[in-house]
C-alpha cells in the first residue's frame, strides 16, 4: 500500500525518511527514545530536492500558507520577504498617493492597506521564517515565543499608552528589548545562515542555497 505524506498527499519512496516535495517526515520512520524523535535505522534519507526559484518564492510561500514544517532555503526565504518589503516601502504609499489629493486621504488609505497586507502576510511571513531556521538546524519554538512576548508587550502598551514614562519604561525592559534581540538573532540567522547540508529532523536539505 503506498505511503501517503499526511501533508500534501504526495506518495513517499517506501524507504525514504521525508516528503520530496514538502520535507515532512515520512509516517512510522521516526520513533520516540527517551522523549526525542529518532529516526529508524532501516530508512534512507532522500536526494536533495530542488526548493523554489527566487520568482517562485511567493506563490510558494502561499501555497504553504500555514505550514510551520519542513525546511526553507535561503532564496525561498528572500524570494519571499524582497517582493513583500517593497509593497510596504514602496507600492503602497505610492497607489495611496496617486489615488488621493490630499495628504491626510494618503495617508489613511496606506493605513488601510497595510492592515490588510499585514494581515493577508503574517502567516506566511512567520510560516516560512520558521522553515529557514529549521533548514540552518534551529529549532523555531523559541523565535515564535519572542514574537509572541512581543505581541504581548504591544497590547499592553496599547492599554497602558497613557500611563506615564514609568510604564513605557517598564513595558520596553520586559518585553521589547528582549522580543528585540531575540527577533535580531533569528533574523540574521534566518537570512544569512547557511543551510544543513544533510538532512535534519525537519526534513530532507533542497539543493538551492
Amino acid at each position: 500500500m503506498p505511503n501517503f505524506c499526511p501533508r500534501c498527499n504526495v506518495v513517499i519512496d517506501p524507504d525514504a525518511a521525508f516528503c520530496a516535495a514538502c520535507g515532512t517526515r515520512s509516517p512510522g520512520r521516526f520513533k520516540k527514545n527517551g522523549g526525542a524523535d529518532v529516526l529508524d535505522a532501516s530508512a534512507r534519507y532522500l536526494q536533495p530536492t530542488v526548493g523554489p526559484s527566487f520568482a517562485g518564492a511567493v506563490l510558494y510561500c502561499l501555497k504553504n500558507y500555514c505550514n510551520f514544517r519542513g525546511r526553507a532555503t535561503r532564496t525561498e526565504f528572500w524570494g519571499w520577504f524582497v517582493p513583500w518589503a517593497a509593497v510596504v516601502l514602496v507600492a503602497a504609499p505610492t497607489v495611496a498617493n496617486v489615488l488621493t489629493t490630499s495628504v491626510d486621504d494618503a495617508a489613511a488609505g496606506a493605513g488601510i492597506f497595510y492592515c490588510f497586507w499585514f494581515g493577508a502576510t503574517f502567516l506566511p511571513s512567520l510560516a516560512v521564517f520558521a522553515r529557514r531556521l529549521h533548514d540552518v538546524g534551529k529549532s523555531s519554538k523559541r523565535w515564535l515565543a519572542s514574537v509572541v512576548w512581543g505581541g504581548v508587550g504591544v497590547a499592553l502598551w496599547g492599554v497602558w499608552a497613557k500611563g506615564g514614562e514609568l510604564q513605557t519604561a517598564w513595558l520596553t525592559l520586559a518585553f521589547f528589548i528582549p522580543a528585540g534581540i531575540a527577533q535580531f538573532r533569528a533574523a540574521t540567522t534566518a537570512g544569512f545562515g547557511d543551510g544543513m547540508r544533510e538532512p535534519n529532523r525537519w526534513g530532507g536539505r533542497r539543493s538551492n542555497p
